[in-house]
């Protein structure tokens, strides 16, 4: 009867997480839309360039502290020792990176602005770094569905902000509207994270005492993951969009950047999909079912290939109406026309990229992978150097999202190699 009563927790955790992550994506998009109505390209571009460059010190501050700190606390869901150590250790890493990225911004930027910017948005990271912690022991609990209420009311709150002042804005907007959008979002992590605390601290009796052999521990252990995802995000994201900001003017680049952002949200559907294959393939890979795990991979990949197919070729098509739709025309700009339909070749090729991270962290491979991600990034880099010997700028941008494909393909064919060849030894030395 336990047993019964697990497994429907942990279906209806899983099913409020899928709407959860639905009705936050639903409300970006509206937000989205929102700016690139209420900014002009120029402004829309400094913009997003911010957002781009504080995004990439979060990803650095992650560390694996997220995912190491969700395994840890689902082992002791009741440790309020454990999630105080884990809180801590989030919050000081956090603030080292978040502090250096402001630090960094005053020698980038020649604008006071910016860099004002930079400070009010890593708070907001800061408080959604705060939010994961408290997110990691309600899934352990599975409340993930007071979670996804505390996530979706402080978005609520957000666009709703946003939108009132929009809307009564009697003015053209200038640079000067960005911080003060940067704080309506401040605003709204700041409303989720403090809800989430609140359901944490009706069900978890707290223990105020900083472990440091603990917090070590959950830094140390997690570490590996953590550089992993430096490296993938660095060629993936940061450094092609980085060079496309210093290629393209304001204008160019909030294009550039729209056509990513759609591009990667639609890459997320591998990530829904592991997180449904996940529990199941952990399970079988840990019982040594080696039959199970090789025939669920495969039907997976089988998959995915599917997806990739009609992700590139109904997005091609569908390009401009999409960006349209979730902003306006003006983002459009013909003399980039390959850049969108570049994205979604990358997207396609990142539906793998969930499938061999969580398969090689499952049977132990996390060193190998790290080697093959320090292979990649690589190569990525030496296309990405390429593009200063590029006089033409078109050419120069298809090039930038090369290096960002040629990575996540090198990545990606190895690991399939490498998984499915382990998969296939295991299955042989049982037949």
């Amino acid at each position: 009867m336990k047993l019964e009563t697990t497994g429907k927790k942990i279906a209806w955790s899983t099913v409020v997480q899928y709407a959860g992550k639905i009705i936050q994506l639903a409300f970006a998009v509206f937000i989205t839309k929102l700016l690139t109505n209420f900014f002009p390209n120029t402004i829309y571009g400094k913009y997003a360039w911010i957002i781009e460059y504080c995004l990439f010190f979060s990803v650095a501050a992650n560390l694996g502290i997220f995912a190491n700190s969700i395994r840890m606390i689902s082992d002791s869901p009741d440790d309020g020792k454990l999630f105080f150590n884990a809180l801590i250790i989030r919050i000081l890493t956090a603030a080292v990176f978040f502090i250096l990225a402001v630090i960094i911004s005053v020698f980038i930027s020649d604008t006071k602005l910016f860099v004002f910017s930079c400070a009010i948005f890593v708070v907001s990271l800061l408080l959604d770094f705060m939010t994961m912690i408290f997110n990691a022991y309600l899934q352990a609990n599975y409340m993930m569905g007071r979670a996804t209420f505390a996530a979706i009311i402080g978005k609520i709150i957000q666009f709703s902000l946003i939108y009132i002042i929009i809307k009564n804005l009697s003015v053209q907007p200038d640079y000067s509207a960005i911080p003060v959008v940067m704080l309506l979002t401040m605003f709204g992590s700041l409303i989720t994270a403090v809800v989430c605390f609140f359901f944490v601290s009706l069900k978890l009796k707290l223990v105020f005492k900083l472990d440091i052999n603990l917090s070590m521990k959950i830094l140390k252990t997690g570490l590996p993951f953590g550089i992993i995802n430096i490296l993938n995000y660095l060629y993936f994201r940061f450094i092609p969009i980085a060079l496309a900001q210093k290629h393209l003017d304001d204008a160019q680049f909030s294009s550039f950047d729209i056509s990513f952002r759609i591009a990667f949200v639609l890459s997320l559907f591998s990530t829904f999909l592991m997180f449904s294959l996940m529990p199941a393939f952990k399970r079988s890979l840990s019982a040594k079912n080696w039959r199970f795990s090789y025939s669920l991979f495969k039907k997976t990949a089988f998959v995915l290939i599917a997806a990739s197919i009609i992700l590139v070729g109904l997005g091609t098509w569908a390009g401009p109406f999409i960006i349209t739709l979730l902003t306006h025309k003006s983002f459009i700009m013909p003399q980039f026309w390959f850049i969108f339909p570049m994205f979604l070749i990358l997207a396609a090729v990142s539906y793998f990229y969930d499938l061999i991270l969580i398969s090689l962290f499952s049977t132990e491979h996390d060193l190998w992978l790290l080697k093959c991600e320090t292979a990649a990034f690589i190569s990525a880099c030496l296309i990405f150097c390429i593009t200063y010997f590029i006089e033409d700028l078109q050419l120069r941008i298809f090039t930038v999202i090369m290096g960002a494909i040629a990575g996540e393909i090198i990545i990606v064919t190895l690991g399939m190699i490498k998984i499915t060849g382990f998969l296939k030894a295991k299955v042989r030395s049982i037949a």
